[in-house]
C-alpha cells in the first residue's frame, strides 16, 4: 500500500472508527471519477448514498426527531453542499485522489468530494459485511447530523 493511501486510511479509520480490512476498497472510495478509472468512486457513491439515507430514515422513524419531516432531515444532512462541508472540515478532502488536471485548481469541486464522502460511506458499509451499525458510527464520526447540517 502506497503512503498516500497508508496516511488516507489513519486518517479515515481514526476519524469513522471502522478499520478497514479491504484497502483496494478504501481506494477505491477515494478514487474521484476520471483519475484510475472511468467511473472512479461512483458505484461506491450511490451505496453510500443509499445507506446513509437508509440510516437517517431508521433513526428517524425510531425517534422523530422533534417532529420535523424525514423528508426535509434526510434533505439537510445529504444534500451536496453539506457533505462537500463535512468533507472539508474532517479532512477527508486532503485524501482523494484527483484527474491531474484538477490538481490546478484552487480546491477540489463540491461534488466531487460529497460524492467522496458518500463512497467511503459505501466503502464501510461493505467492508463491515453490510452492518448498518458501523455505518453509523461512521457517519457520527462525519458529523453528519441534523444539527451539524447546512439546510437547503
Amino acid at each position: 500500500m502506497d503512503t498516500s493511501v497508508t496516511s488516507a486510511k489513519a486518517h479515515i479509520e481514526s476519524l469513522t472508527g471502522h478499520s478497514f480490512t479491504n484497502n483496494a476498497l478504501l481506494r477505491e472510495a477515494l478514487d474521484a471519477a476520471g483519475f484510475s478509472k472511468r467511473y472512479g468512486n461512483k458505484p461506491l457513491a450511490h451505496v453510500g448514498d443509499s445507506v446513509l439515507n437508509t440510516a437517517i430514515a431508521r433513526d428517524w422513524w425510531a425517534t422523530p426527531n422533534g417532529g420535523k419531516s424525514g423528508d426535509k432531515l434526510r434533505q439537510t444532512i445529504t444534500n451536496n453542499k453539506n457533505l462537500a462541508n463535512v468533507g472539508r472540515a474532517t479532512g477527508l478532502v486532503d485524501h482523494i485522489f484527483v484527474h491531474p488536471g484538477q490538481r490546478y485548481k484552487v480546491e477540489v469541486d463540491d461534488r466531487v468530494v460529497a460524492d467522496s464522502v458518500e463512497a467511503v460511506l459505501g466503502a464501510i458499509y461493505i467492508d463491515s459485511g453490510d452492518d448498518l451499525n458501523t455505518v453509523k458510527a461512521a457517519i457520527a464520526g462525519f458529523g453528519l447530523t441534523a444539527a451539524n447540517a447546512i439546510a437547503t
